[in-house]
């Protein structure tokens, strides 16, 4: 796994644990109630470099075509 797999799923646990009324720490991260905002922006920018890097991992080479028209009329 990736540190940003790794770091959304750190952010996914904290964001339920907080959601469940639990308060959250793992890793010298501390997160209660009124951190679910800090939270949700954490996990959004971490699912968004994940996705980047899962579109860079299964990047399929695009093909050109290009047609040429000999009709000579």
């Amino acid at each position: 796994m990736s540190t940003a797999t790794n770091m959304l799923a750190l952010y996914i646990e904290a964001e339920q644990a907080v959601l469940g009324g639990r308060r959250y720490e793992k890793n010298g991260m501390k997160f209660e109630r009124e951190d679910l905002a800090k939270i949700q922006t954490g996990r959004r920018e971490w699912q968004t470099i994940v996705n980047a890097e899962n579109m860079a991992a299964n990047k399929v080479p695009s093909i050109s075509i290009k047609i040429a028209n000999f009709d000579v009329t």
